[in-house]
């Protein structure tokens, strides 16, 4: 978020704003954020997440917490205020709680919400790789196909580890036909792991990681990856195997931002307000979905 409001507070990364809003607030009423809340133009990229919200009266936060927020840096833009609103309108009317969110040009569908995996080895030796795990963006069907894996020229299947020698959260994609060039591998645990072996004759090739595209997806091109290898050297029988993992990137970060706005909505109760006094503290915490 940008520093837009003066009487608000944020974070070094943006992700937070502590905003002091005065009254007098009226027992009963509803309120609303008279402004909205926007990324950064041009710093961000398409996003689909929420707002986590607390509402507070001044005299309820201790005294170290506010201190510590007003020591953030402030914003240089007009006050932000509550306006009066309908409260039967409101659908979040809780001292605590999410507003979600979605950039207007975000797309809906299946995709990999990490970057292409890169695994480093020797030639001649094994490198298991995480394989990514797809999902989908909010109210989309989540997916159900298996990663179709497809080796580079003169990268191989190798086969896994033996049962009880991995963490339980850990699977494996083990097909028994080692000479296969293209490997279908559905989700085996909170990791997914594929040993491959790097051939003397590997060249530099690159694979691929796909998952089929769904009616209704609307950026296809988000639903499959190059998988690349990079190998040095000749291996020895006491090489250790290399562990490839996807980085996490966030979803649907490739791709430039449009602005996106979202109301704060905040219900004046009969024992907030009559609690509250002269004002209240509002702090925002803007999240993406990871899935």
């Amino acid at each position: 978020m940008p520093r837009t409001f003066g009487n608000c507070h944020y974070s070094e990364r943006g992700n937070t704003a502590y905003c002091e809003l005065h009254g007098p607030f009226r027992p009963g009423q509803g309120y609303a954020a008279d402004a909205d809340f926007r990324a950064l133009k041009g710093k961000c990229c398409r996003a689909d997440g929420f707002y986590r919200y607390r509402v507070s009266a001044l005299e309820q936060l201790s005294g170290p917490e506010v201190t510590e927020f007003r020591a953030l840096p402030k914003g240089s833009g007009r006050t932000l205020a509550l306006a009066e609103t309908d409260a039967s309108a409101l659908t979040n009317t809780a001292e605590v709680g999410d507003v979600s969110f979605r950039s207007q040009d975000v797309s809906v569908g299946v995709y990999f919400s990490q970057r292409a995996p890169v695994v480093t080895g020797t030639v001649g030796g094994r490198v298991e790789l995480e394989v990514p795990m797809p999902t989908s963006t909010s109210g989309f069907p989540f997916p159900k196909d298996d990663v179709r894996v497809e080796l580079p020229d003169g990268v191989f299947l190798d086969r896994a580890p033996k049962v009880g020698t991995f963490p339980s959260e850990v699977g494996w994609c083990n097909p028994d036909d080692l000479t296969l060039r293209t490997v279908m591998c559905p989700q085996r645990g909170d990791i997914t792991m594929l040993a491959l072996r790097i051939d003397p004759g590997f060249s530099g090739a690159e694979g691929r990681i796909s998952v089929p595209v769904p009616a209704g997806d609307t950026n296809p091109s988000d639903n499959a990856m190059p998988l690349k290898v990079t190998a040095t050297g000749i291996t020895t029988p006491s090489t250790a195997p290399t562990t490839s993992s996807p980085s996490q990137a966030g979803p649907r970060t490739a791709r430039p931002a449009k602005s996106w706005t979202t109301h704060l909505p905040v219900l004046g109760a009969v024992a907030l307000v009559t609690a509250m006094g002269a004002g209240i503290a509002v702090a925002v915490r803007r999240r993406r979905h990871t899935g």
